[in-house]
């Protein structure tokens, strides 16, 4: 009898684990049926951009080569209505020219909710723009892009070490510029032509060669005019006759190459060359800075978005958005285009002054007037009448340069805005 019992507890608790077994299937099953019909619904989903940013890496993190996977188009190529720019053969061409125009500069990024990623490129030249599909994740190029190293540096040979050199052919064909030709995106100029500096002695800080197209350059400082110094090719120069090969500084033999040092400047960090200032960019009118104090920027996001709307609106109504602006651009042109010193009334009624510096981490500062109209334009900065910079700038920008010292001043060592006022 007790036999029996036992018999019938095994088979009820077998029928037991089949029927849970069974519900675990059958679970199992559903959940995976409802996944698949999930997964599919939201891939048939229309595909949209979800966002859409200014790339935030440094400007030679940026310089991106086409590997002829993916071609260039005037929109995100998964959305409809784009066209062709240069087709997934020209890329790939592109990527085996040994022609630098043929690098790419990547500036914005836009996601889609499909999880692709695409970035907006623009050709060295500028002569080509639009998306290439770059992969799935931010500043990760993939998919038809990846990253680009546009130059490698070169350890000076002892001629360049050690030599004086001068300028082959003075003239507009080669001059100096911010960068090297072919590495980067639309260098600047430093000078126009090379002829007034014909007779200068000229000292060899940096050695790089290009990576498309092998050219040489060379960083040059001039002994006479360091206004001039700045990236040169290497055939545009020549040892000066009846040079001994001593008259550099020994320091600069034994300086590591691409250093920010004033010895050794590099590409990324070309040193300063003498009386010019280094600025370029795109300017919207998003990216001003509006401040509550003199002193303390605006936190509540809904006051910034009205106060740059109002600065558009009332300062900088017919600027075409983004505004780009580089070196090439006079300062007083920079400043008076963002509307530098100009008054206007924010919703609200609160009157806002702006501040341009195309120097600083943000060329526009949109400050409460009561905060700065103790400003004297005329308050006297030594320096100006005189010397290299009295020589490059005109009386409007001397203007500009002593207001800018005098809100420098204030801000920086009276200590409290209570000072400013009295």
């Amino acid at each position: 009898m007790v036999l029996i019992r036992i018999m019938e507890g095994n088979i009820m608790n077998q029928q037991l684990s089949k029927r849970l077994m069974l519900t675990s299937l059958v679970a199992a099953a559903l959940g995976g049926i409802l996944m698949g019909h999930s997964v599919t619904a939201n891939a048939k989903a229309p595909e949209k951009i979800v966002s859409q940013t200014a790339l935030k890496l440094k400007a030679s993190k940026r310089n991106v080569e086409p590997n002829g996977k993916a071609g260039l188009y005037t929109k995100p190529s998964a959305l409809k209505g784009e066209r062709v720019v240069l087709s997934k053969k020209t890329m790939k061409k592109m990527d085996r020219s040994e022609d630098a125009d043929h690098y790419l500069r990547a500036y914005r990024v836009a996601r889609t909710n499909h999880r692709k990623v695409y970035y907006k490129v623009v050709t060295f030249d500028g002569k080509h723009r639009g998306w290439v599909y770059g992969g799935t994740k931010v500043n990760r190029f993939g998919g038809g892009l990846h990253e680009a190293k546009t130059y490698h540096e070169l350890t000076r040979t002892s001629a360049e070490a050690t030599k004086t050199y001068q300028f082959a052919n003075p003239g507009t064909t080669h001059v100096t510029w911010q960068a090297p030709v072919g590495t980067t995106y639309k260098p600047s100029k430093v000078i126009t032509t090379t002829t007034p500096y014909a007779s200068d002695d000229l000292h060899v800080k940096s050695v790089v060669e290009r990576e498309k197209g092998d050219k040489v350059y060379y960083y040059v400082a001039s002994v006479q005019h360091p206004a001039i110094n700045g990236w040169i090719y290497s055939g545009a120069v020549t040892p000066k006759t009846g040079d001994d090969g001593v008259s550099q500084q020994p320091e600069s033999e034994t300086a590591t190459p691409g250093q920010p040092d004033p010895v050794t400047p590099s590409p990324e960090t070309p040193g300063t060359p003498g009386g010019s200032i280094n600025y370029s960019g795109k300017f919207s009118h998003t990216d001003a800075q509006v401040y509550r104090t003199g002193m303390t920027q605006e936190t509540d996001k809904g006051i910034v978005s009205k106060v740059q709307k109002a600065y558009k609106n009332n300062v900088i109504k017919d600027l075409v958005e983004p505004f780009q602006y580089d070196q090439s651009m006079a300062l007083a042109t920079v400043s008076q285009k963002l509307g530098h010193g100009k008054r206007f009334t924010a919703e609200g009624g609160r009157n806002y002054v702006v501040v341009v510096s195309p120097t600083a981490s943000s060329i526009v500062k949109l400050v409460p007037y009561t905060q700065v109209k103790w400003l004297n334009p005329k308050a006297a900065v030594s320096g100006l009448n005189g010397g290299i910079l009295g020589m490059l700038v005109n009386e409007e920008l001397k203007k500009q340069i002593q207001t800018a010292a005098n809100l420098y001043y204030k801000l920086n060592y009276l200590g409290s805005w209570s000072s400013c006022h009295q």
